[in-house]
C-alpha cells in the first residue's frame, strides 16, 4: 500500500513540474472604453512556437477589432498592448491569445489562454503610443515621442514623472480637451544610465493613472580574450570632423559629441572650451570621474542656451583631457542678427539704419505735405482773381 502511495506522489510531482502556464498580468485592474490597455505575458514551460501578434483577440463577448502591439522581450517574456474602442461601454471583456503550442509531460498540447475583466463606462480615459517601449541600443534610441489622447469627456490635466535620473522630459504636464491629442518627448542620457533592466515613466490624471514601461534588452560587449593592452587611447567617433553651425540670436540648440575609449581605463578626464566658445556653449558635464575600456560616451553640447548671447562668430576646439594627453574637436558658431523691415534688431535694441531718430523723419513728412496745401490753395485764389479783374473782350467790336 505505501508504495502505490509513493507511486502516486511521485507521479504529481513529475506532473506538476511538467505543467504549463501562461502568467497574464494587466498593468491595472480596471480599465475603461478608450483606455490603452496593458499586459504583461509570462512563459512557465516549453512554448514551442513564439506569441505573434495574430494570436491575440480581444472578446466583449463578440471579437472586437483591435490592431496589439507585441514586445518580445525574451523567450519567455513578453509585453502586449492596444487601444480599447470608446464605444464599447460597460462590457464583460476577455483578453485571448489563441492556440499556443507547447510540450506538456512529453506530449504537444494546443490551448488557448483567457484573461478575464470588466471594462468600465468612465468620463475619464487616455490613449497612449507608445504604451511600453523595448530599447536595446542606447546610442541610438535616446529620443522617444509619447502622444496621448483625451478619450474623455472633459478637459483633463496630465502630469508626467519619473523616479528614473536618466530620464529627461519636454513636458511636465499637458492639458487637453475632449478628443485632443498632444505629445511630449523623453530625453535619455546614457552617461547617466545606470544598468537597469526596466524603468518607467508615470501619467497622473484626475484621480486615475497610466504607466509606460521601459525594458532595457543592454548585451554587454564580448570580452576579448589573451589581449593585452599597454596604454590608454581616448577618439572621437563622428559622422562628421567638427561642428559649423548658425543660430538666430534668438535661439537655442543643441547636440553631442561621442567619444570612445580604444585602450585602459582612464580615470580623472577634464573638458575645456578653447578660444571664445565658452560664450556660446554650455557643456553637460566639465568633469568625468572614470571611461572604461572600449566604452563608448556622449558629452551633450547647448549652443546659446539662455538665449543672451551678442551676435557674431564663434569658434575653437572641445578640448578632453586624460592621462596627460588631450583631443580636441573643431566647433564654428555663429550667431546671427535678426532683420525687421529697415531694422537690426539687436540684444533687443531697434536701430535705425539711417542713424536717424524716428520722430525726427516723421516731423519733416508732416511739414512737407503742409507746404505743400498751402502752395497749391495760393495758386487757386491767385488764378481766381486774376480771372475776375482781366477786361473783357469785345466780341461786337471784333464783328463789325
Amino acid at each position: 500500500m505505501k508504495k502505490y502511495l509513493l507511486v502516486l506522489v511521485l507521479l504529481f510531482i513529475f506532473d506538476f513540474v511538467d505543467g504549463f502556464s501562461l502568467d497574464i498580468v494587466p498593468a491595472k485592474e480596471v480599465y475603461n472604453s478608450g483606455d490603452t490597455f496593458q499586459v504583461d505575458i509570462s512563459v512557465n514551460g516549453d512554448l514551442q512556437s513564439e506569441i505573434l501578434v495574430q494570436n491575440i483577440e480581444l472578446k466583449c463577448p463578440e471579437t472586437i477589432s483591435i490592431a496589439p502591439f507585441l514586445l518580445r522581450l525574451t523567450d519567455d517574456h513578453y509585453y502586449s498592448y492596444f487601444d480599447i474602442p470608446s464605444e464599447l461601454g460597460n462590457k464583460n471583456c476577455s483578453f485571448v491569445i489563441n492556440n499556443l503550442i507547447y510540450l506538456e509531460n512529453d506530449f504537444l498540447e494546443q490551448k488557448s489562454f483567457v484573461y478575464n475583466f470588466s471594462l468600465n463606462d468612465s468620463n475619464n480615459s487616455v490613449y497612449v503610443n507608445p504604451a511600453a517601449v523595448r530599447i536595446t541600443n542606447i546610442e541610438n534610441q535616446d529620443t522617444f515621442v509619447i502622444q496621448l489622447i483625451n478619450n474623455g469627456i472633459n478637459t483633463t490635466n496630465f502630469s508626467f514623472s519619473t523616479m528614473q535620473t536618466f530620464f529627461d522630459m519636454s513636458k511636465q504636464s499637458l492639458v487637453l480637451n475632449p478628443g485632443q491629442s498632444g505629445q511630449f518627448y523623453v530625453y535619455m542620457s546614457d552617461f547617466l544610465y545606470n544598468n537597469i533592466g526596466k524603468a518607467e515613466i508615470k501619467i497622473d490624471y484626475n484621480s486615475d493613472y497610466f504607466t509606460i514601461p521601459f525594458f532595457f534588452l543592454i548585451e554587454d560587449e564580448p570580452i576579448v580574450q589573451n589581449q593585452t593592452i599597454t596604454e590608454s587611447r581616448l577618439d572621437f567617433v563622428m559622422d562628421v570632423d567638427n561642428f559649423n553651425l548658425s543660430v538666430n540670436y534668438d535661439e537655442s540648440t543643441s547636440g553631442f559629441v561621442k567619444f570612445k575609449n580604444y585602450g585602459d581605463d582612464i580615470n580623472n578626464l577634464t573638458f575645456e572650451l578653447t578660444n571664445n566658445l565658452e560664450e556660446v556653449l554650455d557643456l553637460q558635464f566639465n568633469i568625468l570621474d572614470q571611461i572604461r575600456k572600449d566604452e563608448t560616451l556622449k558629452q551633450y553640447i547647448y549652443v546659446n542656451r539662455n538665449k543672451n548671447v551678442i551676435p557674431g562668430n564663434y569658434s575653437g576646439n572641445l578640448k578632453i583631457n586624460y592621462d596627460s594627453k588631450s583631443i580636441e574637436f573643431p566647433v564654428y558658431i555663429e550667431i546671427k542678427e535678426f532683420f525687421l523691415d529697415n531694422h537690426t534688431l539687436i540684444n533687443n535694441t531697434v536701430k535705425n539704419d539711417t542713424g536717424k531718430p524716428k520722430n525726427e523723419k516723421s516731423t519733416i513728412s508732416v511739414w512737407w505735405f503742409v507746404g505743400l496745401f498751402f502752395v497749391i490753395l495760393i495758386t487757386v485764389f491767385f488764378l481766381l482773381y486774376k480771372k475776375r479783374n482781366k477786361k473783357p473782350t469785345s466780341f461786337l467790336k471784333s464783328s463789325v
